[in-house]
């Protein structure tokens, strides 16, 4: 007979895409008014961006392993060798400011959840970016937790990272859920045994963990 599931105790949650649109909306236009092939810019961004290895630069910079400034200018030489001279990299800053917006419906609903369960934002993010995301959403008032990968030295999808954050988050894998936009962090959070629930559509989702929490209850 199998054994009844744990009750889930703590919300692990992504920033970008899960509080916020994601930020590369506008990448698409771009390419197509560059000539450019689809995924192409993500691909200069961030190469695979679900390799665990974590090699390529944006990887380390997520890690904190190199400052912005050094990313920029690697990023910069890369566009030169693919996309020639006349590309212009600043437009891909703009382009992912485009259409930037917070989703108040989870920034509600996370904190309607908190008094009951723990809550900890899971964020790959940028060293140098820190005071610009955290000024979006009230952090303080969401989050018991904040594991930030520039400051821990360890990003999504990697396994020591989800282990890093359920030991700061004080939790077993099988008592948290994991939202993220990224299918590939979704998919290393279960790898580490996690409940995870991918974010397409933030409504769906949070209906999704609605229904999980009822579900799961002590």
């Amino acid at each position: 007979m199998m054994a009844a599931m744990r009750p889930i105790r703590a919300l692990l949650l992504d920033y970008s895409g899960v509080f916020t649109t994601p930020p590369f909306s506008g990448f698409p236009a771009l390419e197509a008014a560059k000539g450019l092939d689809p995924g192409a810019l993500l691909e200069l961004l961030w190469g695979n961006y679900g390799d665990r290895a974590g090699t390529h630069a944006w990887h380390r910079l997520e890690r904190g392993e190199m400052t912005f400034a050094e990313y920029w200018a690697d990023m910069q030489e890369r566009a030169k060798s693919s996309f020639g001279d006349d590309f212009d990299v600043s437009e891909m800053a703009m382009a992912m400011r485009d259409n930037f917006a917070v989703h108040h419906v989870m920034v509600t609903r996370v904190r309607e959840l908190r008094p009951t369960y723990k809550t900890a934002l899971l964020t790959n993010n940028v060293k140098e970016f820190g005071d610009g995301w955290r000024s979006t959403i009230p952090v303080d008032e969401l989050f018991d937790v904040v594991i930030d990968s520039s400051h821990v030295g360890k990003r999504k999808p990697e396994a020591d990272y989800f282990a890093h954050a359920l030991d700061a988050v004080g939790v077993d894998a099988d008592e948290a859920v994991f939202l993220d936009d990224m299918l590939c962090n979704v998919e290393g959070a279960r790898d580490a045994g996690l409940t995870a629930i991918h974010v397409v559509d933030v409504a769906k989702a949070i209906a999704e963990l609605d229904a999980l929490l009822i579900a799961r209850a002590g």
